[in-house]
């Protein structure tokens, strides 16, 4: 009889627990339909709404600076380009100038003796030299070289068999 007697308290303590979540409920939706419940509920969406907007205006205010931002990068790439052609092309002027005075220089140097040459080949830097002698044709250049002291043509010598290094850009 216990058993029975458990079972009947436990249905009875399920019913009332759940009468009273159904009278829960009731209660709470009779507050939503009363004008004070349909007003909390009206104002409370009004201000998720307010919310919303001033995140959406947030957000289209953060888009407008990004555009801002990316058209004044565009704008600096753009210049930045110009500027980069504009460098590249005065170089290339600037070989094309420093090309001529090599070339003129080999001419004077092989238009002279070898006698008349060496000295001022000897005077000249080792670099200008070497560009100077690598244009020469050969047999001016190794006339010019045996002109030289030893040491200064080995070094001459030395600097031309080297192999070209090549810039990477």
């Amino acid at each position: 009889m216990t058993r029975r007697w458990l079972a009947t308290i436990g249905t009875v303590i399920v019913a009332t627990v759940f009468s009273a979540a159904q009278a829960r409920r009731a209660n709470a939706k009779e507050e939503c339909r009363t004008p004070r419940g349909l007003s909390e509920l009206a104002a409370d969406l009004e201000s998720r709404e307010a919310a919303l907007e001033r995140r959406e205006a947030a957000i289209t205010a953060k888009e407008d600076d990004l555009r801002k931002v990316e058209a004044r990068l565009d704008e600096r790439m753009e210049q930045l380009k110009a500027i980069r052609a504009e460098i590249a092309d005065q170089l290339e002027r600037i070989e094309g100038v420093e090309d001529t005075r090599r070339d003129d220089l080999v001419r004077m140097l092989q238009s002279m003796r070898p006698s008349q040459g060496a000295p001022i080949l000897e005077a000249l830097d080792q670099d200008l030299a070497v560009a100077v002698v690598d244009r020469m044709s050969p047999g001016k250049a190794g006339k010019l070289l045996a002109a030289l002291p030893p040491k200064k043509a080995a070094d001459l010598m030395e600097q031309l068999s080297k192999p070209i290094e090549v810039a990477k850009p």
